[in-house]
């Protein structure tokens, strides 16, 4: 596996910029989720079109491709982000940044069946347990009132970690070095802002959409940062490292959240919040560190 210092530091980038967005989704979501993830989608979309004309590279779509765009429109772009986008309507931020914290144990399981080089282990399931022990702890989940619609946001937002995971651990395994992620998460994004938008014109009162200040830089973030950098260095990245250790930045994620909450904004951070991130980075490194050890003593 070719890993070097430029993928650790894409590795990060990501996690920083994903620890930024579920306010900016909170934000612009409003009472039209649909009609705002395909706003978000078309943009980001349209910005990898213009990135690569600007490379001077094809945006033709090579043999074998369309498996991968369908996985992902279906997967990520349209069936996660709706559940994602839906759900947040009825829960907070910080919960639906826990839920897809999840997506270790759900991406791990799908690839122990799917990939021969990624089974169950000792490392990964004492990683895995270390790590959502962590997550108990660092949220205080009696902060929210649980009724039928917060158990919907519960649900379909756990039916999106899901999609997606299934959708990340099959571009995986088919994946190869002739596909242009450049161009997979343009088409993808682009194919997923229609159905979104189809969607929206029938069952959303379209012109309800805040076009505010906020609402816009919130959704050109969510855009160009949150989802056409993002995606493509996610599934370049995919190919160096394996998709449980990039599943494993959702569980960083919410610890980089909370604490812009509470730099930024004033937001509490107790005592068992910081515990608990120490048991999600220790789950996090056990899998390194476990290997490192091994080879030492070997």
């Amino acid at each position: 596996m070719n890993v070097n210092k430029i993928h650790q530091l894409a590795y990060l980038s990501l996690i920083l910029v994903w620890g930024t967005t579920w306010v900016a989704i909170k934000v612009s979501i409003g009472d039209t989720p649909f009609f705002g993830a395909g706003l978000r989608f078309l943009i980001a979309g349209i910005t990898l079109v213009i990135f690569q004309f600007a490379r001077k590279k094809s945006l033709k779509i090579s043999s074998g491709s369309w498996p991968l765009i369908i996985a992902l429109i279906l997967g990520n772009f349209f069936v996660g982000y709706a559940c994602t986008y839906t759900g947040m309507r009825f829960i907070y931020s910080n919960l639906s940044s826990l839920i897809w914290a999840i997506m270790p144990v759900t991406v791990s399981f799908f690839a122990h069946f799917m990939l021969k080089n990624e089974r169950f282990n000792l490392p990964r399931i004492l990683s895995l347990g270390l790590s959502v022990v962590g997550l108990f702890l660092f949220f205080d989940l009696k902060k929210g009132s649980v009724d039928a619609y917060f158990a919907f946001g519960v649900l379909i937002t756990v039916l999106g970690v899901l999609a997606a995971s299934f959708a990340n651990v099959y571009y995986k395994k088919h994946v190869m070095n002739t596909h242009d992620a450049v161009v997979i998460n343009a088409f993808s994004m682009i194919i997923a802002s229609l159905i979104h938008f189809f969607i929206a014109f029938i069952f959303e009162d379209v012109s309800s959409f805040p076009f505010t200040s906020n609402n816009i830089l919130a959704i050109l973030y969510l855009a160009i940062m949150g989802s056409s950098y993002t995606f493509v260095v996610f599934f370049k990245l995919i190919r160096h490292f394996p998709v449980v250790t990039m599943s494993y930045m959702t569980f960083v994620i919410p610890i980089v959240a909370v604490m812009m909450g509470w730099f930024f904004l004033g937001e509490d951070l107790s005592a068992m919040t910081l515990v608990g991130a120490g048991f999600i980075l220790a789950g996090v490194l056990f899998p390194s560190i476990y290997t490192r050890f091994l080879h030492q003593i070997v």
